[in-house]
């Protein structure tokens, strides 16, 4: 897909470190070695281009597609017209080279080994619930002479993944090395299990419609000393952006122009919701009024009179607030909620209930906390939040009642609130059908939002086979093939 954005806001962000692969042998390349660089040099290094693509991607595609913003002046994500995306590919080639040094399983290594395998099930999870079947199992081995990658399964890639996750699980915290590098979470070995374990259960949600998800859910919630879970958004693994990696703020021609939609605006006014001060600005020369512009409008809008996304967002460069967040606490809890209120858990409603109000709370207070640094730091003019209040529950499109149905559809909204700019509302969308979105007037491919992105234009290239065979055991390289998880 072309990213028209993606030069500018480069300029936003100051990479510490960048990978660049020309082709599929490039990516699998190891151009340097575990005895020249210590190990903890290389999580840098794996970490920051993958999640800064991973909010860009966020902010110029699947924020438009899930209706949170919308632009006029070009709005190829917001019409639905989408192609091949390769920063998201070529940078997680780009770091599995790394990862594999992390991987080799010396002795005295199994932080380093344990972390390397929750990097890398994130990292693949984005990938395969973008593209469907991609480079799996002979990835990243063009030392062994493996240069052009055979095509897994989504089916497998899965399988992979919770392997992984459960091996991360009885790695980490068994290490002799001492743990460097750690940009995530500074050496917390706990938050590392905490995140492989909380990632599991969004692995084996995201395929429960094909596999069902009851016994190691059950099991993980049965014993949370032996798969420990976030307990708290400061467990979050977030990456801080560093005051010279924000070097603009209302960077022309993207902030100002990016208008919130009056669909996601207008739920957040209807209940009241304080979230919307960190979300959204006030129209220009007013305190407290907030209005959305329609998703793929026909019209260009008066950005005198919308709200555009709040300045939270972008004018924090000097103090480290913005932050990419890999999974939100307050997705864990919503996803608990969705496994209780589906029987995948023991609890039923009350215990669904439970969770769907702690992850309302926890998102509401990351919120708060994110407002709060910014006014004390005087970076931001906005007003800041009040405290949370459970009157809140008692709105009629909060409470928690209604058919199993509704109480979902209640659980997919206050997902689509917690997760601005985060990609996984829109994987979380396409597998539940919330939030329910009604496509703009404007809007190409037939009103139907793209359930995938086409493979980069240079696996057709050189890995023409492997290729090949993936477009046909998925039957197209179409934005509309639907992939395994969702067929």
């Amino acid at each position: 897909m072309k990213i028209k954005n993606i030069k500018k806001l480069s300029i936003i962000f100051t990479l510490l470190f960048t990978f660049s692969c020309s082709d599929f042998n490039d990516i699998n390349v190891n151009d340097i070695t575990p005895t020249s660089i210590p190990l903890g040099n290389l999580i840098p290094n794996i970490v920051i281009q993958p999640t800064l693509e991973h909010t860009i991607f966020a902010v110029d595609v699947t924020n438009k597609l899930i209706q949170y913003t919308t632009r006029f002046e070009d709005a190829e994500g917001d019409k639905y017209n989408t192609a091949a995306l390769e920063p998201m590919w070529n940078d997680t080639y780009a770091a599995l080279r790394n990862l594999n040094f992390l991987l080799e399983g010396k002795e005295g290594n199994e932080n380093y080994e344990g972390i390397a395998l929750v990097i890398k099930s994130w990292l693949f999870y984005n990938l395969t619930n973008l593209y469907g079947d991609v480079p799996y199992s002979e990835a990243g081995n063009a030392s062994s002479g493996q240069n052009l990658p055979k095509y897994d399964s989504q089916e497998s890639i899965y399988e992979g993944l919770i392997a992984d996750l459960e091996r991360a699980n009885t790695l980490i915290g068994n290490g002799t090395v001492a743990l460097t590098g750690d940009i995530i979470y500074d050496g917390d070995l706990l938050k590392w299990k905490k995140f492989a374990n909380s990632l599991k259960i969004r692995v084996l949600m995201s395929r429960s419609s094909k596999v069902d998800p009851s016994v190691k859910l059950q099991e993980m919630i049965d014993n949370p000393a032996q798969f420990p879970i976030f307990e708290a958004f400061g467990d979050q693994p977030a990456y801080k952006y560093l005051t010279d990696q924000y070097v603009v703020s209302k960077h022309e021609g993207w902030v100002g122009v990016t208008a919130i939609t009056t669909p996601f605006i207008n739920l957040l006014k209807d209940t009241n919701d304080e979230r919307i001060k960190t979300i959204a600005a006030p129209v220009p020369n007013t305190t407290n009024t907030f209005e959305g512009a329609e998703p793929a409008g026909t019209d260009a809008f008066d950005v005198n009179a919308i709200s555009v996304q709040s300045a939270l967002i972008w004018d924090s460069h000097e103090f480290p607030i913005v932050q990419t967040v890999w999974m939100m606490h307050s997705e864990l809890l919503f996803l608990l909620a969705e496994a209780a209120e589906k029987g995948y858990i023991t609890g039923g409603t009350t215990v669904a209930e439970n969770y769907y109000k702690d992850g309302i709370k926890s998102s509401y207070n990351y919120q708060k906390w994110m407002g709060d640094q910014a006014v004390a730091a005087a970076l931001v003019g906005m007003e800041p939040m009040a405290n949370f209040n459970d009157s809140y529950f008692s709105d009629p499109q909060v409470t928690y009642t209604g058919s199993r149905d509704e109480k979902l559809e209640k659980i997919g909204k206050q997902m689509w609130i917690s997760s601005l700019n985060h990609i996984e509302i829109y994987f979380y969308q396409r597998r539940t059908g919330y939030p329910v979105i009604t496509p703009g007037p404007t809007t190409v491919n037939n009103n139907k939002i793209p359930v995938r992105f086409n493979y980069p234009n240079n696996e057709k290239i050189f890995n023409t086979t492997a290729y090949n065979n993936a477009v046909s055991a998925m039957g197209g390289d179409d934005i509309n093939t639907k992939m395994w998880i969702i067929k």
